[in-house]
């Protein structure tokens, strides 16, 4: 059988030396939200840092709101109903390497999670269901980790994105969105457009064809 693994630096070398390859990278993707934490750190003087932070929420605002989707609205919910079936077996699979998102596999893997609080956001159209992100907000670091992100069709994702943004900022807390992506995930270009910028790679993944042996 071919095989895939995630793996760390030290075993990259190791299965790399016996045949593996390297076939991607993960590139974490970054939408600043509120940059008061860095200009602190760079500046030095906090009325200088708090001034230069409301500009550029000001700017973020305005930028949101004027890009903002019509007839398309975010709802936030704690679960994951029968929409979210009705998506996964309309979402066009071929050609494609995915793993299972139906509703049962989305509640086990996220819903009943026993030490972290998860909720989806759903993109709504006047077809229904159109998308949909999980997403966490990390108390400590200040952080909103997006886990997974189904979209329709690829030009949902910036509409939903955008949504997504001006909900984080009423929110207040995270200074930031971080979501990790495959290094030629179709998803990558709609993130730039979206203002989030790449990240150098975390980790990579690799495989191992049939055709090698063990």
């Amino acid at each position: 059988h071919s095989a895939f693994v995630i793996t760390t630096s030290a075993a990259e070398r190791c299965l790399s030396a016996t045949g593996w390859t390297t076939a991607g990278r993960f590139v974490p993707h970054v939408f600043l939200m509120d940059p008061t934490d860095a200009l602190r750190r760079t500046v030095r003087r906090e009325w200088l840092a708090r001034g230069i932070a409301a500009l550029y929420k000001r700017a973020i605002a305005t930028g949101l709101r004027l890009t903002g989707p019509r007839r398309a609205s975010l709802q936030l919910v704690d679960d994951v109903d029968e929409t979210f079936d009705t998506l996964w077996r309309q979402f066009p699979k071929r050609n494609l390497i995915l793993r299972d998102m139906s509703q049962e596999t989305l509640r086990w893997r996220y819903i009943r999670h026993p030490d972290h609080r998860f909720r989806a956001a759903k993109l709504m159209t006047e077809e229904g269901l159109t998308g949909y992100l999980i997403f966490e907000v990390g108390q400590q670091d200040r952080t909103c980790r997006i886990h997974d992100v189904l979209v329709k069709r690829p030009r949902d994702l910036r509409r939903m994105l955008v949504l997504f943004l001006q909900h984080v900022q009423t929110m207040g807390h995270p200074s930031s969105i971080r979501l990790v992506l495959a290094d030629r995930h179709p998803y990558g270009r709609s993130l730039w457009k979206s203002g989030f910028v790449a990240r150098p790679a975390q980790s990579v993944f690799q495989v191992r064809s049939a055709e090698r042996g063990f």
